[in-house]
């Protein structure tokens, strides 16, 4: 007996895909269930084609926004699980639907970064770093004494040493033998 694709149930094979991009946008928005943070990245496939990989997430990805660690331009890896795929859209205005200048992947709530899935920021996204004090220029500094002016000066007369009246330290390691 040959059994054919149509007799089977299909079920979800929970395929899980990894991009690397740059964070194109990212923003809170508000749902039916809460606040949540939607991201997209632009990963490129070729030097002249890319794709945009859309996901949303409303659990720790909210705070590492807030903190801005997620600005545009940061190069992120996702990893998640295909919602949907579209290259077309609807244009309102003039009631066609065009070609997106790249395929959008969308994995929904599903996508995380995972842990050193977060690449550098770029340069312009950067804070400054805040400096506590005041930067003292020409400050005074004392002259240290040289070295060997210290040994000189700590050495015990010879003629205190030679008559026995200066004390000599013990050995801390004794001999074995």
């Amino acid at each position: 007996m040959v059994l054919t694709l149509d007799q089977y149930k299909n079920y979800a094979n929970f395929n899980t895909v990894t991009f690397q991009g740059r964070v194109a946008n990212a923003k809170l928005c508000m749902g039916p269930k809460g606040e949540f943070l939607a991201v997209t990245i632009i990963s490129n496939l070729t030097e002249d084609k890319s794709i945009s990989i859309d996901f949303k997430n409303n659990n720790g990805m909210i705070t590492l926004f807030n903190n801005g660690n997620l600005p545009n331009g940061r190069i992120v890896t996702v990893v998640g699980r295909i919602s949907s795929v579209t290259e077309t859209y609807f244009d309102k205005k003039t009631g066609q639907t065009l070609m997106l200048k790249s395929p959008k992947i969308d994995l929904g709530f599903d996508a995380t970064i995972p842990g050193g899935g977060l690449g550098p920021i770029p340069a312009s996204a950067k804070a400054q770093r805040a400096v506590g004090g005041t930067v003292v220029n020409n400050a005074p500094v004392d002259e240290a004494p040289s070295y060997e002016e210290e040994l000189l000066n700590d050495q015990p007369d010879a003629d205190a040493v030679a008559s026995g009246d200066v004390e000599t330290p013990e050995l801390l390691a004794k001999p074995l033998f």
